[in-house]
């Protein structure tokens, strides 16, 4: 994929998930999408940045990186994508058990709801480890 970046570095606090959101949501309206895109950015946006806000920082908090890329595939799909980084504990959603939706909601554990939706408001995701930082990247093909 041929890439256009563009990088949004602040601290993962829940007060500052409104800049994270209209970071994205700027960047993503330069490409004329459909209303049911831009809403599912921002669910995709909302769900990853608070996971780091929530969880990666046990002892504080530190930075979540975000990044906004454009590019076209081998088979010339264009796809806009948002990268998710933190420098805090190692944690790749796309392992984390899939929630069985079918318990009865006294009987099942809290967590992995958010997962699910950005692994179904997605058209694809990604998730690595390197040089310390988790890295998540959601991406829709626009």
């Amino acid at each position: 994929m041929t890439r256009r970046a563009v990088t949004f570095r602040i601290k993962a606090t829940l007060s500052r998930l409104p800049a994270a959101q209209a970071f994205a949501r700027n960047e993503i309206q330069r490409h004329c999408v459909t209303d049911a895109i831009l809403n599912r950015l921002e669910l995709v946006c909302e769900e990853l940045f608070a996971n780091v806000a929530n969880h990666a920082y046990p002892d504080g908090t530190g930075d979540v990186e975000l990044s906004c890329m454009t590019g076209r595939d081998g088979a010339g799909n264009c796809y806009f994508c948002l990268r998710v980084r933190d420098w805090g504990l190692p944690f790749n959603p796309l392992s984390a058990p899939e929630p069985d939706l079918g318990a009865d909601l006294d009987g099942r554990p809290e967590g992995g709801l958010g997962v699910l939706l950005v692994k179904r408001m997605a058209d694809n995701c990604h998730y690595r480890r390197e040089d310390g930082a988790n890295e998540f990247r959601a991406c829709f093909k626009i």
